[in-house]
């Protein structure tokens, strides 16, 4: 986790989960068109989910969580009795071709205070950039923050505005 290398940076390591269901309806597959989605119920929940393979699909819930404040507290999926229930309402409202759980997994997110990425070098520390806050999409954008990371670290221009990631938005 981020805190434990970098205690002063304002990062939450956050627990989540997600988990894989049978396919009740096939049309749910990857094969069937069925494509990866995210969707907002009532302006406070964010899922996403992953078409079928293999007859199960991938679904999670972006927001909500457990606040962690060491690794140890990141514990496997089925700890809390939320787990089970927090894509119900996903489930119910709109993925009713979604069977039974088939088994569930744990991440961590390490979300900064606003929710977007912090890049930007440590203070009084030059040569120690960082790169965290991603909150479970970082994977989504690791080709441009790795080509950034690379100028920086050669010392080479950077044309894109990072002023929106730096750390002192905090302050």
């Amino acid at each position: 986790m981020v805190k434990e290398l970098l205690p002063t940076v304002p990062v939450q390591p956050i627990r989540k989960v997600f988990a894989w269901f049978d396919v009740a309806d096939k049309r749910l597959n990857e094969d069937e068109g069925f494509p990866a989605f995210a969707i907002e119920i009532d302006d406070k929940q964010t899922y996403y989910g992953f078409p079928g393979k293999d007859d199960t699909i991938k679904i999670g819930q972006h927001t909500g969580g457990q606040p962690i404040n060491q690794r140890s507290q990141r514990t496997p999926y089925g700890d809390y009795s939320s787990d089970k229930e927090e894509v119900l309402p996903l489930l119910q409202r709109y993925l009713k071709g979604v069977g039974p759980l088939n088994h569930g997994a744990s991440c961590t997110y390490d979300q900064s205070p606003d929710g977007d990425f912090i890049i930007d070098q440590l203070p009084n520390q030059p040569n120690v950039q960082i790169v965290t806050g991603l909150s479970g999409h970082g994977f989504k954008f690791v080709s441009a923050l790795g080509e950034l990371a690379a100028q920086k670290a050669n010392q080479e221009e950077i044309t894109t505005d990072l002023s929106a990631f730096k750390l002192n938005r905090f302050e």
